[in-house]
């Protein structure tokens, strides 16, 4: 455990959190196994007892939902055991919101999210998939995404979403959005292009477009470690680099979008928000300024970078 952790006397200073409860700051005596709260966490006007928990099931998948793929044709990878995070709303019948998490590497855990229960309380149930890619699997599961981002981990995806409405006659597949930020961002945007007939409508905020412009505007240690480890460089796989751009498929989107993008995003550049604006706009979709007609909406928030900041614009972004 990290030395700024350690308080002396054998005891160490964690935190604890779960799906309903924000992290409280503990000091934990290793030799009388003891629990001090020295921070509680504070709720304001609200109740953990108002918060939903989540149910983690698991599921197998070979990367080939039943779901048609409209974008990419994409034959049977290795069959993983994925895991996933189900929270439960209470309506009924529920729409469901599918989250993926940014990173790739990145995971989903049974920890505090205050977009998630600000979803849930508006009657929004909430799926989180755990895709080849994620991390807490090991070195092989991180790899499995390794030149096929768009691929296998987005089949994940979808057939995490066929498992849950298989097991939960409750949720409503006619209302099923999907919604993420980062590289959960792409994961919208893709979803909505390759697996369009399971989704009603999407969020993508801060999320990739264009790999290629991707890999020349973002940060230099950005590029090496992300786009460049996992798929190589643009010169040397540029059908790769095209074919699994969200924004190569613009025509499959089929239900309305909504694009956040921060201007100051040094991480993922407001230019792939911009490319895929542009690229709707080519192919005949209309833009709407509240949402309420056209397919598409679209905002660039302020001066805000990768994550909003002010707290309207967090609100706006959930």
């Amino acid at each position: 455990m990290a030395g700024e952790s350690l308080l002396g006397n054998d005891r160490v200073l964690p935190t604890h959190t779960t799906s309903t409860r924000r992290p409280d700051l503990l000091a934990y005596d290793l030799a009388s196994d003891d629990i001090e709260i020295l921070l509680e966490a504070e709720y304001g006007s609200f109740s953990p007892a108002e918060f939903a928990d989540s149910e983690y099931f698991t599921f197998e998948s070979d990367g080939r939902p039943e779901t048609p793929a409209e974008a990419v044709s994409q034959d049977p990878s290795e069959t993983m055991e994925i895991g996933a995070l189900l929270y439960d709303s209470g309506a009924r019948p529920s729409p469901l919101i599918v989250n993926p998490h940014g990173g790739p590497y990145s995971r989903n855990s049974d920890t505090f999210s205050y977009r998630t229960q600000f979803l849930l309380q508006r009657g929004f149930s909430v799926l989180q998939v755990n895709y080849r890619g994620s991390t807490g699997r090991g070195r092989s599961f991180v790899e499995a995404i390794y030149d096929d981002w768009g691929g296998a981990e987005q089949g994940d995806i979808a057939s995490g979403v066929e498992h849950a409405f298989d097991a939960h006659e409750w949720l409503d597949d006619d209302h099923v959005v999907v919604y993420g930020g980062s590289y959960g961002g792409y994961s919208a945007y893709w979803q909505l292009v390759q697996y369009p007939a399971l989704y009603a409508a999407g969020i993508a905020s801060v999320g990739v477009t264009d790999l290629r412009d991707m890999y020349e505007n973002t940060m230099a240690h950005f590029r090496t470690e992300l786009p460049e480890k996992n798929l190589g460089t643009p010169a040397e796989n540029p059908g790769l680099y095209a074919e699994r751009s969200p924004v190569t498929h613009v025509e499959n989107l089929a239900a309305p979008l909504l694009v956040l993008h921060g201007v100051n995003d040094r991480r993922v550049p407001v230019s792939q928000a911009r490319i895929f604006r542009d690229a709707l706009d080519e192919h005949g979709f209309t833009e709407s300024e509240d949402g309420r007609e056209g397919e598409y909406e679209y905002h660039e928030l302020g001066e805000e970078g990768h994550g909003f900041s002010d707290i309207d614009q967090k609100i706006r972004g959930v």
